[in-house]
């Protein structure tokens, strides 16, 4: 192998394009670029440097927050400084400058409202027992970046946490959230600044409203807030009456899952929240403090987000949203439905098999995919050993119900298999094929719209009680009635 030497500029320059080449390791990047150019080898201390150099500009964005420790050291963990987030990525993407720009413009007021979305990822080996690369990220978009919301391009990372960190965290990762939230909405965030744009136009106006919107499933919502969840004695956020189903109370106030008729459910304003919370203060017994956190359905920490005072109001519950995939198409309703579905198709002697027969010789064409995604609806791994969960994707969990949809209409009902499992399910296909409306639409969700949903959501729960019982019905049963009032609060399905 020749000589490795010092690279030119131009060389240099390259490299840096090669090593930021998303998917592809520093490593493979630079045993590619030895095999292209063995005339000019690089080392591995070279290509780190190259590649931290071209790092540096947006790890320079990144502050580090230190908050207390459980061990009584301090944490440490990154955050961007949004004022030099939005600079950079003006100055790197003129696409996104003009994202941003449309957005100023669409604004009420000029005011750009927050949309702030978290969930793990972990990276090397998913399935191995200790995961010390699992980690939090937090994306943050703007409400009034509409056509770019269904597009991971417009969600930008303003923060991340290993996960075994956040859990040394004093107050855990609702600590952190509410530390993230204290360095966003700084002075220079709400009083507003220029951005410079990279077309040498006027510079931007940029101003932060003074709360923002959390996007996310029930276990994010959960950290984020300290809430109980599904585990409490009241499993949902915002509905104050609603309560689980063996909680005991005959007093017709509450209501439970079954509950079809949302109006019944009753919503304290944020302030009659935090005032309620704000009690668990002046209790010295540990006694009453678990009674308080049973009955409130949050647990009690000074550093959670709805008990810290100083930045609560930034992220209230009431401006919190599930997201429809997680709420119907992983781990969610349809999840379960496609489950219990084809466990009842099963005892009329239509085996699964049959089904993936009839779905690969039925010619259908599935977004311009070729039959192995159609063959991998029906994989076996995808389905647990007591048929109670569909685990597939949220694309093929969509596939599933529309393909089933289309056999109940062209095969079951002619022939009087399962009706009440038959409507349940034609209920559940008509409800995500409007919830693709809305999500994929360019009209904003208006009123009209959102009333539908929720009239295909009561219709569907209704036909899934006739189906299979109350017993069957889990918390996102009633999270999903939520959406139309987020949707027509936001402009947007989520």
């Amino acid at each position: 192998m020749p000589r490795k030497r010092a690279l030119e500029a131009a060389e240099q320059t390259r490299l840096q394009r090669a090593l930021l080449v998303p998917g592809a390791s520093e490593s493979a990047a630079r045993t590619i670029w030895n095999i292209a150019r063995d005339d000019a080898p690089v080392g591995r201390t070279t290509a780190q440097r190259v590649g931290a150099e071209a790092l540096w500009p947006a790890q320079a964005v990144f502050e580090l927050l230190e908050l207390p420790s459980v061990e009584g050291g301090p944490v440490s963990f990154r955050c961007a400084n949004f004022q030099s987030l939005m600079q950079y990525l003006c100055a790197q993407s003129s696409t996104y400058a003009a994202a941003l720009r449309a957005a100023v413009v669409a604004a009420p007021g000029g005011l750009l409202q927050t949309l702030l979305y978290h969930d793990e990822a972990i990276g090397g080996n998913v399935l191995a027992a200790a995961k010390p690369k699992k980690m939090s990220l937090f994306h943050l978009s703007f409400k009034s970046m509409r056509p770019a919301l269904s597009d991971e391009v417009g969600w930008v990372c303003i923060g991340c946490i290993q996960h075994h960190e956040a859990s040394r965290v004093d107050g855990g990762l609702s600590a952190v959230i509410a530390a993230a939230l204290r360095a966003l909405y700084c002075a220079e965030s709400l009083e507003g600044f220029q951005v410079q744009l990279p077309d040498g136009s006027a510079p931007l106006q940029l101003r932060l409203a003074p709360s923002a919107w959390l996007v996310c499933d029930m276990d994010a919502q959960r950290a984020s807030f300290g809430h109980k969840g599904s585990s409490g004695f009241r499993p949902c956020l915002t509905c104050t009456n609603l309560v689980k189903r063996d909680a005991g109370l005959s007093d017709d106030f509450f209501v439970s899952f079954e509950q079809c008729d949302l109006s019944r459910c009753e919503r304290a304003p944020d302030a009659d929240v935090f005032a309620t919370l704000d009690e668990v203060r002046a209790l010295t017994r540990r006694k009453d403090v678990e009674a308080f956190e049973k009955s409130s359905g949050f647990n009690w920490h000074p550093r959670h987000l709805v008990f810290d005072r100083t930045v609560r109001w930034r992220l209230p519950p009431s401006q919190s949203s599930h997201d429809a995939m997680h709420l119907y198409c992983t781990n969610g309703c349809a999840s379960w439905e496609i489950a219990r579905f084809l466990t009842a198709l099963r005892n009329q002697g239509v085996k699964r098999e049959t089904l993936a027969t009839a779905c690969l010789q039925s010619s259908w064409q599935c977004h311009g995919r070729a039959g192995a995604f159609l063959a991998g609806l029906w994989d076996a791994r995808l389905f647990n050993e007591d048929d109670t969960l569909y685990k597939g994707s949220a694309e093929q969990t969509s596939a599933v119900v529309v393909f089933l949809s289309f056999f109940i209409g062209r095969f079951l009902l002619a022939r009087g298999l399962c009706p009440p499992e038959c409507e349940s399910f034609a209920c559940l296909a008509e409800v995500l094929r409007w919830i693709r409306v809305l999500r994929f639409s360019w009209e904003p969700a208006g009123a009209a719209r959102c009333q539908k949903l929720s009239e295909l959501q009561s219709g569907h729960l209704s036909a899934f009680l006739a189906a299979y019982g109350a017993d069957a019905l889990r918390p996102k049963h009633h999270g999903r009635h939520l959406l139309a009032e987020s949707a027509l609060a936001l402009g947007w399905l989520t």
